[in-house]
Formats: structure tokens, sequence, C-alpha cells
């Protein structure tokens, strides 16, 4: 059986096209992003000057990641900009759906670091962001509607009710919890839309079959002789769980 060409309106897709400008076949998590709850940041260009994980405590992250075949959802962000405690997102792990050139651009933010995925794992368990540059007075509108829904459940006799009432209002945080706030701005530096963030709001656990590729910088590890990619593809989880995974100097990724 001959498989099937891909096409769009009568043009062979080339191998190399296939996911390139479209979808991604690698889904990345950078290791060595700021220090710092953003819930309450909109553009990239407010995270310079914070303080970021070094390239040495990235790189033991992800030796960490591979040895426990595991994404921990730790991460939290406020869904509203009043900060308040209680309509904070669930706890989720978070991946990039970006090309492969556009790579050196996110790593300015987040370290140079990274474990890419396979991508039919991640369609199984993630969920991707909708990005949204709606006024604070209308994420406020919503705020007050729960608290208002809260309220009049109280009050109700009815179980059968009270429980509609949780369910509504579990499902609107739910897709809350799947919007991040920006704005829209053809500068890359401002605007978090260009990230295509992935979520999943437990903790992430995978295969090594389902590692597609890592990332890590060949500089020379402070006082040492071996750089920090000979210390990944030297380590024990790699050369008996992952040996099979590429591993891609960042250097490399600064000149495609």
């Amino acid at each position: 059986m001959k498989k099937k060409k891909s096409i769009i309106r009568g043009i062979k897709i080339r191998r190399g096209e296939k996911y390139s400008g479209f979808t991604s076949s690698l889904f990345w998590h950078f290791t060595g992003g700021p220090i710092i709850n953003i819930g309450d940041i909109k553009d990239r260009e407010n995270l310079e000057g914070i303080k970021r994980r070094t390239t040495s405590e990235a790189t033991k992250i992800i030796l960490e990641i591979l040895k426990t075949k595991k994404l921990l959802a730790t991460a939290e962000e406020y869904l509203f900009p009043n900060q308040d405690e209680k309509f904070k997102t669930l706890p989720f792990c978070c991946l990039t759906d970006i090309p492969f050139k556009r790579l050196h651009l996110h790593g300015e933010y987040y370290g140079r670091v990274a474990i890419g995925f396979k991508h039919e794992k991640i369609y199984e368990n993630f969920y991707p962001i909708r990005y949204d540059n709606t006024s604070d007075r209308e994420f406020n509108k919503v705020h007050r509607t729960i608290d208002q829904l809260n309220k009049r459940a109280k009050d109700l006799k009815s179980n059968v009710i009270k429980k509609h009432i949780d369910d509504l209002i579990g499902e609107v945080l739910l897709n809350l919890c799947l919007c991040k706030r920006t704005t829209f701005d053809p500068d890359f530096n401002r605007s978090f839309y260009y990230e295509r963030e992935w979520r999943c709001f437990e903790d992430f656990e995978f295969e090594p079959s389902d590692v597609g590729a890592l990332i890590v910088p060949d500089t020379r590890l402070v006082k040492g002789k071996e750089s920090f990619y000979d210390t990944v593809i030297t380590s024990k989880v790699y050369v008996t769980k992952y040996n099979k995974v590429p591993v891609i100097p960042w250097r490399l990724i600064m000149e495609l």
C-alpha cells in the first residue's frame, strides 16, 4: 500500500516543509527561565533584568527531568489583575511550539538548555494557550460574575442547581487557565504571542522514546575541563536511556 502524499492545493509538500511554518514536530521545554511569578507581566520586554537560572542549574534540571521521566506541574499564574489568591491557574507545566529556526529568540529569555518532545505525545496531554489582550476592566467583570454565582449558590436549597453552578464556574476557570494575557505587537520582544505556549495541568510523564532532541551549550563548565554538552552525553541517565536522542549544541542553533 502506497503512502498518501501530503499536498496543499495539489502541490506536494517537501519533507522539510511538512511542519515548518505550520505546526512543529517537536515541542520544547526550556529549563533556564526567569525565577519569578509572571502572572502580572504582559510582555517579554518586562522580563529584562530579571534573574534567570544559570546554565549549570538549567543543565542539572534537564538531567533530573530525564532521570524521573517527568515534567512537574509547578507553575502558576494569576487569572485576574487584582492578584486574588482564589483565582490562580491550576498548577501546570508548559512547552513551546516554536519552529526550530526561531529557538535562538526564545533562548534569550528562557536559557539555552532545552528538551524537545515528539508532537504525538504532546497532543494527547497538552492544551494550546489562547492569547488575549482584553483590558483589566473586562477581566474583572468575569471575576465579579464568578463571585456573584458563588454567593447565589450558597443561598440555594437545590443541590442539583448548586452542582450546575459549580460545574459552570469550573468550566470558566479552566478556560481562563488556558488564557494568557499579552499585547499583540510586530516586535518579537514585546509579546508572549510568539511563544505558542501549550499547558498540561498535571505532571507530564513520558518515556525516552517520546524525546526527540536535547539542546545544551558546548561552553566549558566554570573551573572545569568538560562542557555542559559533555556533562549531558556522558551522564549515566543519557548513556543508559537516551543514547539515541540527538544532543544539539546551542552554538549550532545560533549559526543556523
